[in-house]
């Protein structure tokens, strides 16, 4: 995924356009029906992170939240506070509703229930069908619904991109449309309350989204549907966890293509650090890819179409003779037309063995899956290793010239044991939520890995790590990474 500059980044908010905000939250009804205890809390810590969040690009002075802690709440109130924001509606604006309360299903049309209505008259409630009365005469851009409620009468529980920047740009502009969110299917309980959130269920994902859930986000951007694609797998979750929940959201979308609420920079390798946030630093070795004339020299050898695959697995096999051997050894790479030889002086080592060790917990994890997807990419490689006059020679043979040389050409490396004594923190790790580590560019991911196992054991239990490699890492490799739930890896 390309990272955004921060102009690209000002240009893509000004397509996407600035978002105006309606939350309703309601806890208390006057005729004495259930009430509910997380809908007031529901709406506040959703406007609060629009409000808060500049990725959610959010216009403060016309966004709204109305809440039954402060006033009552009933049909009229909505409907003039929707008319006010329709009026002063423009068309590069976009306008998102969010409502946390009763509600119910009749006849398949969706009806909130507010303070002081009666669910036997029809005219005190507030049908959705009348909402879009009111926002589908506005200039809105685009619109979306979020209603976190039931689709049954109340029984005690709450309420009845590889793509180029001018691309992206262009797609943007013209995504409109019209998104409702529901918490549920119709016939559906919409769950308030479960032992461990404080938030009601759907509310808690919405807001896990709102604050950037990875698994929300697809590239830089939270649109509909990325935000559906995670509730939709999320609920599945909760409903196995919590067998009293059973509820799964569902929308519906008319318009081109999708709808996009927020632009999330990832770019976290330039993340200011913060109250949240730190970057780590490591100073570590092996550093054998550090070596400017050593990686120019493999590169312009080795013909384009293999480099990303040859520079993963010459990483990942030096890393672990630097693993196998207490003391510094000689290592070279000898290349002709159609081969490319590792040869080194350490302890007899068969990278080959490493297919029959899969190790999930440890790196041969790693070396096996790069040994085994270069055997399955590169058809045109037979893989060899012999042991002799005491030097392991571990040989490439390709049936097509791979590299773009007359002769032999050998690129001599010295290699040092490696200790994880030089696995160098910060003195002082504070408490952060994140904290942001950069690899050094050796192609080892194997390496990066056993980094990551030394800094999550310091860093604060609370706390999560981001990796950022821009050393072009292959997407299987980086999925192979899962060794903590509290790691994210990215580009």
């Amino acid at each position: 995924m390309k990272k955004i500059t921060k102009q690209q980044r000002l240009l893509l908010l000004n397509e996407i356009g600035k978002n105006v905000l309606l939350a309703v939250g309601i806890n208390k009804y006057v005729d004495g029906r259930d009430g509910l205890s997380c809908c007031e809390k529901d709406a506040e810590d959703v406007y609060s992170e629009f409000i808060k969040n500049e990725n959610l690009n959010v216009k403060k002075d016309n966004s709204f939240l109305l809440s039954s802690a402060k006033n009552l709440i009933s049909k009229q109130i909505i409907m003039e506070k929707l008319n006010e924001i329709c009026n002063s509606s423009k068309e590069d604006l976009n306008f998102i509703f969010y409502y946390s309360g009763h509600g119910m299903n009749i006849n398949n049309i969706f009806y909130f229930i507010l303070q002081d209505s009666d669910i036997y008259k029809s005219e005190t409630l507030l049908s959705i069908q009348e909402i879009y009365e009111i926002i589908l005469q506005s200039k809105f851009k685009s619109i979306v619904l979020l209603i976190d409620a039931c689709q049954i009468k109340p029984i005690g529980c709450k309420g009845l991109l590889d793509k180029n920047f001018n691309f992206q740009k262009h797609f943007i502009k013209n995504a409109k449309g019209i998104a409702v969110i529901y918490s549920c299917s119709p016939g559906e309980y919409s769950q308030e309350a479960v032992p461990g959130i404080t938030n009601s269920v759907f509310t808690s994902m919405l807001l896990e989204v709102l604050k950037g859930k990875e698994d929300a986000i697809e590239g830089h951007y939270l649109s509909v549907r990325s935000m559906m694609n995670f509730f939709s797998e999320e609920s599945q979750r909760i409903s196995l966890q919590y067998q009293q929940v059973c509820q799964h959201p569902y929308f519906k979308f008319e318009g081109v293509s999708d709808i996009f609420i927020g632009l999330f920079n990832d770019d976290v390798a330039n993340c200011i650090e913060n109250e949240n946030s730190c970057t780590i630093n490591v100073a570590a070795k092996p550093d054998f890819f550090d070596q400017d004339e050593i990686s120019k020299k493999l590169k312009c050898l080795l013909k384009s179409e293999h480099w990303v695959m040859i520079k993963g697995l010459i990483g990942e096999l030096i890393y672990n003779i630097y693993k196998n051997n207490e003391k510094n050894i000689d290592c070279k790479i000898e290349i002709s037309k159609k081969r490319l030889t590792i040869i080194d002086s350490g302890k007899p080592f068969n990278p080959l063995e490493l297919l029959d060790k899969y190790d999930t917990s440890g790196t041969n994890q790693i070396g096996a899956q790069f040994l085994t997807t270069v055997k399955n990419q590169l058809s045109e490689v037979d893989m060899n290793y012999i042991y002799k006059d005491n030097m392991n020679n571990f040989y490439f043979n390709f049936t097509k010239n791979a590299f773009v040389i007359d002769g032999l050409c050998t690129v001599d490396m010295r290699i040092e044991s490696y200790y994880k004594k030089e696995v160098v923190l910060p003195k002082e790790i504070t408490c952060r939520t994140y904290y942001y580590y950069v690899p050094s560019n050796i192609y080892a991911i194997s390496f990066q890995r056993d980094i990551a196992k030394e800094i999550i054991d310091k860093i604060p239990s609370t706390s999560k790590l981001i990796i950022i490699d821009n050393s072009g890492t292959p997407d299987w490799a980086i999925r192979a990474f899962g060794i903590d739930k509290r790691i994210a890896y990215t580009h």
